[in-house]
């Protein structure tokens, strides 16, 4: 797959909701660079409802998989999914909202249930850490939504030559960078790497990987929909109500941080907004804002 000549140059990794959503609105030339492959949190959602299904007789349809989530970028990717018609994840909760009775209830985990983490599922949320796992010498890996596009720019115009592969994080740090996680970005990037180091590392048998390729063959963990171009302005057919739209898009970025960090999911704030608007992901929320409103009615 990675060695496919006909495959654009450099490849841009497609696990970043937030990173395809302003590849789809601000580089739509760069598009053909995307890896044709799902995210690993859907690839596994997918595995493992085909399991259950398999070993309780019910139908995929009637099995539920609840992603515990480090960003809202991952949320908004389950209900408005790119590159997949529909998601096999089901809902998400925050890690920020699980984490203490997780912790306070570990003792009462049955022991049957293991992790089967390996130093490269580990190293994976970690930017950088797909790269490494590739064993690529030509990429650059980026994070932080800003330096992304500051990349992508580049690429676009030509001036960043040679590369095989752009890893691109809207997170600084990654996914252990989102939002709703809870340890310091930095504190845990150092705890995973330590924590990698005494895990054994991935091996896959001939016959395993003769079935996950086979399953990239039938479609069953690739994108299945092409992500098309999409025109920002392009509000609605009637240019009057086009105009009422884009007042009430204005409107709204009075209330918007203006940061363009990307964690709701939309790329920038104009987008969350335009997005809001249009009906296409009304139940997004601004991190940012509800922070700010929070720790204001804390001092209160």
């Amino acid at each position: 797959m990675f060695n496919d000549s006909s495959l654009e140059r450099p490849l841009i990794n497609s696990s970043c909701p937030a990173i395809l959503r302003l590849i789809q609105i601000r580089f739509p030339d760069l598009l053909p660079n995307v890896i044709n492959i799902e995210t690993p949190i859907e690839i596994t959602a997918r595995i493992a409802k085909k399991e259950a299904a398999k070993k309780t007789g019910l139908d995929i349809s009637d099995i539920g998989v609840i992603f515990i989530s480090p960003c809202t970028a991952r949320v908004t990717s389950i209900r408005n999914p790119l590159g997949i018609e529909k998601s096999y994840i089901d809902a998400a909760i925050s890690m920020k909202d699980i984490y203490g009775a997780l912790v306070r209830n570990l003792n009462s985990i049955p022991p049957e249930i293991t992790s089967e983490s390996t130093r490269e599922s580990m190293e994976w949320a970690i930017v950088g850490g797909q790269a490494k796992i590739l064993g690529l010498d030509s990429y650059i890996a980026v994070d932080g939504i800003h330096q992304v596009i500051k990349v992508l720019e580049e690429i676009e115009t030509g001036r960043l030559q040679g590369l095989d592969f752009v890893e691109g994080m809207a997170c600084v740090g990654g996914c252990i960078g989102g939002p709703l996680t809870i340890e310091n970005t930095f504190i845990a990037k150092c705890k995973m790497f330590a924590m990698a180091k005494g895990l054994p590392a991935s091996r896959l048998t001939e016959q395993e990987l003769d079935s996950y390729l086979e399953m990239y063959d039938n479609g069953f963990i690739s994108l299945t929909e092409p992500i098309e171009p999409r025109a920002i302005l392009k509000l609605d057919k009637d240019i009057s109500k086009s105009m009422r739209k884009m007042e009430m898009i204005e409107e709204m970025l009075k209330y918007l941080p203006g940061l363009d960090c990307g964690v709701c999911g939309a790329p920038t704030c104009r987008a969350f907004a335009e997005d809001i608007v249009k009906g296409e992901n009304q139940k997004s929320i601004c991190i940012v804002k509800t922070m700010e409103s929070f720790k204001s009615k804390r001092k209160v």
